[in-house]
């Protein structure tokens, strides 16, 4: 009889702390994608907003390539829609991996995996994107100055330093800006990295 109370309380123990280590590992759980998912929300939303634009850059630049087919500038406009298409899709498609995974019923150490392949491929990205960018404005903005402002920076060699001149002065800044998005990114998924990185500590235990 006291051998099987002895068992009843040892098998009541073992219970309970399976029981709390559960709880533990669920509570977890959940503040680790409530946090995890507020930030990267943050970033995804950024990220489609320049995958709208993208695919918003290619359209424009296909539609003025078309207007002024018989002009030169319509190869560099076709060339910058083509590099947009490019952008558009591979954004949209890192982005589908994110807003495909159901974090509520995909295990917390895959989600937080996943994410961090998400940050690989921003990164990627980053260095591709900024050149499409920069060969897409430097393809309109002749023809805006242009047709617009009726200056042509073909015209002479001195127009077309001046032009590009203010072109690297522009990018030179927006480079500045980007550099410190994507330094704020880097502290988002810094916070990822160390949430994986107690998750897996946690398991050990």
């Amino acid at each position: 009889m006291e051998i099987d109370n002895l068992k009843k309380a040892w098998q009541e123990t073992i219970d309970s702390r399976e029981k709390n280590t559960e709880i533990n590992y669920l509570v977890l759980k959940k503040l680790t994608l409530e946090t995890t998912s507020s930030s990267i929300n943050k970033i995804l939303n950024f990220q489609k907003i320049g995958t709208f634009l993208a695919l918003l850059y290619a359209i424009i630049s296909f539609a003025l390539g078309f207007i002024f087919l018989t002009t030169y500038y319509c190869v560099p406009l076709f060339i910058s829609g083509i590099l947009m298409v490019y952008c558009f899709l591979g954004h949209y498609k890192n982005n589908k991996m994110i807003e495909n995974i159901d974090y509520y019923k995909t295990p917390v150490k895959d989600y937080l995996k996943t994410v961090l392949q998400y940050e690989n491929k921003i990164y990627d990205a980053k260095k591709s994107d900024y050149i499409i960018t920069f060969f897409w404005v430097t393809a309109i903005s002749p023809l805006y100055i242009k047709y617009v402002k009726n200056i042509d920076v073909f015209e002479d060699s001195y127009s077309l330093l001046i032009f590009l001149g203010v072109l690297i002065v522009i990018f030179l800044f927006i480079a500045i800006g980007t550099n410190s998005i994507y330094k704020n990114y880097g502290k988002k998924f810094n916070g990822v990295k160390n949430q994986l990185e107690e998750i897996l500590e946690f398991e050990k235990e």
